[in-house]
């Protein structure tokens, strides 16, 4: 049943903007957790594009940042939207390019709810956080117990894997028909906790 799912990932994109710090958002571990932040995100949050790559400008449909979380277009936003799925929202986000100034496109941090106790801990490889309630950072691989995971789900988290976000590979399928850019998906195998 696990060979049907496969990891979200970054795709890297030729001259794509990578996004640096995220600002406006003060506890941004709180975007990991889960939870439904829609009604609190603030209006006036934004990532700023990477000033060591002050050439790298193009807008992707997926953007890479260092805050390890999925940054969305508008359009993407807009396909995923249709599909109705009720542990997922959106949180709108503005991107502030190299010359300081607001990009007019629309994008949103991609925030998947209800997260998944489904982790095989032992299977996985998992590293440990030395803090009990922290997330796990480095496996060997993703392997999930079967019988803790939800089949309506088409889209999920791991529990203490925050960048492991599973997609079946039928929606993937569907979205690479889409044509949307920088998006990449693993196996369960082939992930190491990473997000790129």
């Amino acid at each position: 049943m696990t060979e049907e799912y496969v990891v979200w990932q970054h795709a890297i994109a030729p001259n794509a903007c990578a996004l640096e710090q995220l600002h406006g958002v003060e506890q941004k571990y709180t975007l990991q957790k889960g939870i439904t932040l829609l009604d609190e995100f603030p209006d006036n949050a934004y990532f700023d594009m990477d000033p060591e790559l002050p050439n790298d400008i193009l807008l992707t449909d997926s953007l890479y940042n260092t805050s390890n979380l999925l940054v969305f277009s508008e359009a993407l936003v807009s396909f995923l939207s249709e599909l109705n799925m009720e542990n997922l929202e959106f949180l709108p986000v503005k991107i502030m390019n190299h010359k300081g100034k607001f990009v007019d496109e629309k994008y949103y941090i991609f925030n998947v709810l209800n997260h998944q106790d489904c982790l095989d801990i032992e299977k996985s490889g998992a590293k440990l956080p030395r803090i009990k309630t922290g997330n796990i950072r480095k496996l060997k691989k993703l392997v999930l117990k079967e019988e803790k995971l939800d089949p309506s789900l088409d889209i999920f988290r791991v529990e203490k894997v925050p960048t492991a976000t599973v997609v079946k590979k039928s929606l993937a399928d569907k979205i690479d028909a889409m044509g949307f850019t920088a998006i990449d998906w693993v196996s369960l195998d082939e992930f190491d906790g990473k997000l790129y």
